[in-house]
């Protein structure tokens, strides 16, 4: 039991090396600023908030490489944080029923982290939202909620998937633009080998 603790403690603290995608994370911080800017010009900052949700936690969802490997779990992220929503503003107003669906749903997302990475990242964004709309003090309808937090995870995930679409786009370019390495030198002659040789051994 101990050995298992510690090798999920390591996994969970590993760090991967690779090149950093700057258009990514300009990509994941507009997901979550854009919605949250609309929602407060137009004077309702708790949509704005709920949306900033939905779009942050489907942008954390994607994982960093493989289009379709990205748009699969941004649309799976995309559902899920969209149930997550409804169910955690349908319980809001009691608390027992708050603290055992809680219990009950971030149990069993962090189950998700059999999946590999990707569904560990999507039960920690699953169970995170919840605890947060939960929690969340606004007086809109559990469907108003939900539609807000759908539009924000849609909008992220077009954004991601357009900045994955772009990186793509430039490794290309970018691999179809290098240098072939020099080419080899050719070998040489069998006699030229056999001589060196001679001469090496001669006094």
């Amino acid at each position: 039991m101990k050995g298992e603790l510690g090798r999920t403690g390591a996994d969970a603290f590993r760090i991967a090396p690779g090149a950093l995608d700057f258009r990514v994370a300009v990509a994941g911080g507009l997901a979550t600023t854009a919605p949250l800017a609309i929602g407060v010009l137009l004077g309702h900052p708790l949509a704005g908030v709920t949306a900033a949700l939905g779009g942050l936690n489907v942008a954390l969802a994607m994982p960093d490489v493989g289009n379709r490997h990205r748009l699969w779990w941004g649309i799976v992220a995309l559902i899920g944080c969209t149930i997550t929503t409804a169910l955690a503003r349908a319980v809001a107003p009691v608390a027992i029923a708050s603290v055992a669906l809680t219990l009950v749903w971030t149990g069993g997302f962090a189950l998700l982290r059999a999946a590999g990475k990707e569904g560990a990242g999507l039960g920690f964004v699953l169970g995170a939202m919840f605890v947060i709309l939960n929690g969340l003090p606004s007086q809109s309808s559990v469907p108003t909620l939900t539609i807000q937090s759908a539009a924000g995870g849609l909008a992220g995930l077009a954004i991601m998937i357009l900045a994955g679409c772009a990186t793509t786009r430039h490794c290309a370019r970018t691999h179809s633009g290098s240098a072939s390495p020099p080419p080899s030198p050719p070998p040489l002659p069998a006699c030229w080998g056999r001589a060196s040789a001679t001469g090496s051994r001669s006094p």
